[in-house]
């Protein structure tokens, strides 16, 4: 019985972990495509700054600058002000 129990145990732990592996990866993913398309629309706008040192905040701002539908100068205008944050 108690064998049982161990390897129930060792399979929902195993389990549980692949699952937080997976998260993981998606979570990774995701981030990079926010610096990605962050890398984009400072190049655009000939803004330089590292991506690298922005904060997840800053990226969606940026992000949700570029999808909306603001006039380019705009657009500027969000994204100098999403890096001054």
């Amino acid at each position: 019985m108690r064998s049982i129990i161990l390897a129930t145990l060792l399979a929902l732990s195993t389990t549980a972990a692949i699952a937080q592996d997976k998260d993981v990866m998606e979570m990774s993913a995701g981030l990079s495509m926010l610096e990605t398309s962050a890398e984009r629309a400072l190049m655009k706008y000939g803004i330089e700054f590292d991506v690298m040192t922005l904060t997840l905040s800053q990226l969606a701002e940026i992000n949700g600058a570029m999808t909306g539908s603001n006039n380019e100068a705009d657009k500027k205008a969000a994204i100098e002000a999403a890096l001054r944050r």
